[in-house]
């Protein structure tokens, strides 16, 4: 079952228990805040999803964005765990908006060489 259909009853109204309990499965469920680079010091993308490993496979199959679709960004750089949704969102938007610098450092810190992580994310033998 979808959100949609979970929250809009037939007659097109909001089904507020349903919305209340979707937001709160979302706020239980773990996300990730991740950055995509097209090569060392590249083009940089920040997102945010709830499965890791089946979006960075959409990314790298070119089905992600349009914009990584663009600037060819499929490298996985950087990623954390946030503790649901809203964390992550704010995140995601808390590092779109920081200075390129401060983004490269943070890369840099977690990830000197510039690996592809989700080698390690996909395949974790």
């Amino acid at each position: 079952m979808t959100k949609n259909e979970t929250v809009r009853r037939t007659d097109g109204e909001v089904n507020h228990a349903a919305l209340r309990k979707f937001r709160y499965n979302a706020e239980m469920q773990d996300y990730y805040v991740y950055i995509l680079a097209s090569k060392r010091n590249g083009t940089l993308y920040v997102g945010t999803t709830s499965d890791i490993a089946k979006r960075i496979v959409r990314h790298k199959n070119i089905r992600g964005s349009k914009f990584v679709q663009k600037y060819n960004v499929h490298r996985l750089v950087f990623y954390e765990k946030a503790n649901g949704y809203r964390e992550a969102r704010k995140r995601e938007r808390q590092l779109k908006w920081w200075k390129r610098k401060y983004k490269l450092a943070i890369i840099e810190q977690m990830n000197p060489e510039w690996r592809d992580l989700s080698e390690k994310l996909l395949d974790p033998r």
